[in-house]
């Protein structure tokens, strides 16, 4: 099959989908009678780390713990060194997610495509949109919409508020800040070192400011300050302290807080994008 004879389709989504994705991509390989899927491009980066794997299980499951991007292929064909019939290919770019289908024809490229789609953004969809639970006062039983929440947060966040587990949901919401802070910079630091060198006002890897002058240099003070104070007082004692029940009024709050900083770190990624 000469090259050109192949039907390529891309696809970027606006959000880190994840493990769920890489396993929907690899089921929408058709894989006939007779013929294999292969694994390839399995690798993580995390820091200025990086690791390939030979197993997708174990691919997958470093990456649901965390990591800070990924690329992934995988193709079918009838033998080893045959020709592939369909191939795919995730990646994470950024805070987004790529995904390209390969195919000898068009049917098979658009229903491989549409099975991805679909099955993404009905994941995004229902943990964005959610209900709080009643409170046993009766209070705050109204359903609560996490779209106009940044897509991070809301997709980290969404299902577990849903369910009413609040601590988790914080906990969740904030670990993507530090996580993303990591990615946008290369650091392989975490905590206040990663916030303080990330955001300096005088050397910053990631500037904050919409400001100039010693305006723009105060805001990027107050948003490192913000940065360090939010792992400090929400992320670090979630992750190291014991489960504490919390109110749902008290969890949209911090979860608040944590989309506004992800909205300066779009204005940070997309400046750099530009320069």
């Amino acid at each position: 099959m000469a090259r050109n004879d192949i039907i390529k389709l891309d696809e970027r989504f606006p959000f880190a989908a994840g493990v769920p994705t890489l396993r929907v991509a690899r089921g929408a390989l058709p894989c006939p009678k007779g013929f294999l899927v292969t694994d390839y491009e399995m690798r993580t980066t995390r820091g200025s780390s990086g690791r390939t794997f030979q197993g997708f299980e174990s691919f997958v499951d470093t990456i649901s713990k965390g990591v800070d991007s990924f690329s992934y292929g995988a193709i079918t064909h009838r033998a080893p060194g045959d020709t592939s019939i369909a191939g795919v290919r995730v990646s994470t770019i950024g805070s987004g997610t790529d995904v390209t289908v390969y195919s000898r024809d068009d049917e098979t490229a658009a229903a491989m495509m549409n099975a991805i789609r679909e099955s993404i953004v009905s994941s995004q969809s229902s943990a964005a949109s959610v209900s709080a639970p009643q409170s046993p006062t009766g209070e705050f039983a109204h359903a609560i919409d996490l779209t106009s929440m940044h897509p991070v947060v809301a997709a980290a966040a969404g299902r577990l508020f849903g369910e009413g587990n609040y601590f988790h949901a914080e906990l969740e919401a904030f670990k993507t800040l530090e996580h993303r802070v990591r990615q946008l910079t290369g650091l392989d630091l975490s905590g206040d070192g990663l916030m303080t060198q990330a955001f300096s006002a005088n050397h910053p890897r990631l500037d904050l400011s919409t400001a100039s002058g010693q305006s723009g240099k105060d805001q990027q003070t107050g948003f490192m300050h913000l940065f360090r104070g939010a792992i400090a007082a929400v992320r670090n004692p979630k992750a190291h302290d014991p489960h504490r029940e919390l109110d749902p009024e008290t969890t949209l709050e911090f979860l608040a807080l944590a989309s506004l900083l992800h909205r300066r770190l779009d204005i940070a990624e997309e400046r750099r994008t530009a320069d």
